[in-house]
């Protein structure tokens, strides 16, 4: 690689990062928009604020939405059929802004990707592995709520699955693989480089972060601005590092197993 070519490689990934944010505050935006309709829909909402984070423990698998208020799924079981269709349609799209913004980020970190147009197929792989992984780690984190000891041996357990998850939707948008064979290709990688270790708690630790980031919404006395601060600037903050991680990740087990850490931030090939 050029000297020349160094300088434009860095050039637009400092552009990038500057980027990036504004991604994800797009798909907080979204998620802004999906509460509101919630609450005119009469949906009842859990306030995180009022809630531990030891009683309801989050464990996203994907890049996560913060915000202060979150659909209880014991809350919808008795809706109607329009309102239990549009609080879905409410739910997907949420869960899909802030999966197509974490998809961007990494199509655009991909050495390759001016190559190539834009891969429809494989958000749309994307796209359906986001929404069933959230789908499922969304429904657990409500069931293990107040089980006591065994709820926590299953917080361990999934934990560790979806550290062994932790690059699969990266594998997704970066090569082409189908949601099942990124999944057996992540367990495998992350198993054969010792990183199980790392991701299940970095899982956890993410889950725990986005629980505090929604109470930024108790720093304006207006809750609707306080909606907006913690959603917006929340997702666009921890949405964006967790993609990021997922995607120095990647990097480390299918690229430079042994490169240092600092080269992520420098294409070196």
């Amino acid at each position: 690689m050029t000297k020349d070519t160094r300088r434009r490689t860095w050039l637009g990934r400092v552009l990038g990062f500057m980027i990036y944010p504004g991604v994800f505050g797009i798909a907080g935006t979204v998620a802004v928009a999906s509460v509101t309709g919630y609450r005119q829909l009469s949906i009842p909402l859990a306030d995180l604020t009022r809630l531990s984070p030891l009683s309801l423990v989050k464990v996203p698998g994907m890049p996560q939405l913060v915000g202060p208020a979150t659909l209880d799924p014991a809350a919808i079981g008795g809706l109607g059929p329009l309102v239990l269709l549009g609080t879905l349609g409410l739910w997907s799209g949420a869960v899909l802004s802030i999966t197509v913004a974490a998809g961007l980020v990494w199509w655009w970190l991909a050495q390759t990707q001016t190559a190539r147009r834009f891969p429809l197929t494989r958000f749309g792989y994307l796209c359906l592995y986001g929404v069933v992984l959230t789908a499922l780690t969304d429904l657990f984190s409500w069931e293990i709520a107040g089980t006591g000891i065994v709820g926590w041996i299953a917080l361990v357990a999934v934990l560790v699955v979806l550290g062994r998850l932790f690059v699969a939707p990266v594998t997704i948008v970066r090569d082409g693989r189908g949601p099942l064979a990124a999944i057996r290709w992540s367990n495998e990688q992350i198993g054969h480089h010792g990183l199980t270790r790392w991701t299940a708690p970095a899982v956890g630790l993410l889950g725990v972060l986005g629980h505090f980031a929604a109470r930024l919404s108790t720093v304006p006395s207006d809750p609707f601005l306080g909606l907006v601060l913690s959603t917006v600037l929340g997702t666009a903050i921890l949405g964006l590092g967790h993609a990021l991680a997922m995607d120095l990740v990647y990097w480390r087990v299918e690229r430079q197993p042994h490169a240092p850490l600092t080269d992520y931030f420098v294409e070196t090939v």
